[in-house]
Formats: structure tokens, C-alpha cells, sequence
């Protein structure tokens, strides 16, 4: 079961835009509410904002000559 957030600071959340509207006013430890749907009710939460880890992306293979072939003799 997935819960839905409905609401953020009082503020309305339809899809993705929204929530990082909200998000984007409030700085890392700020405390805010989020109001969700879970199952058949809905729950009032309160949360820290964290700053968002940074991807850890594997490590790029090291790069081949490239050969070209001109055409020249």
C-alpha cells in the first residue's frame, strides 16, 4: 500500500511541480507538515527536510583510442 501526500504547509499538492514548490521555500532542517492518504484515512505527519544525497554514479570505463580511417594511403 503506497501512501498519497495530499497536502504540504497547508497548500494543496496535485503532482510532482507542486511538492517541489513547496520544498523549494523551506531550507534543509526546516520542519513541515505533510498530510497523506493511506489506505482508507488520512494521516497528519510532520518530518525534517534532509538534503538529498548525491547519486553515486559507477565509474566510467577509461576511454579507447578511436581510429579513423581517412582513406589515405
Amino acid at each position: 500500500m503506497a501512501d498519497i501526500i495530499i497536502r504540504m504547509d497547508d497548500i494543496q499538492i496535485n503532482n510532482v511541480q507542486d511538492m517541489i514548490k513547496v520544498i523549494n521555500k523551506h531550507e534543509v532542517g526546516d520542519a513541515v507538515e505533510i498530510e497523506i492518504f493511506r489506505g482508507q484515512e488520512t494521516k497528519v505527519l510532520k518530518t525534517v527536510l534532509e538534503k538529498a544525497p548525491t547519486p553515486q554514479l559507477p565509474p566510467m570505463p577509461p576511454e579507447q583510442p578511436v581510429l579513423f580511417d581517412a582513406g589515405l594511403p
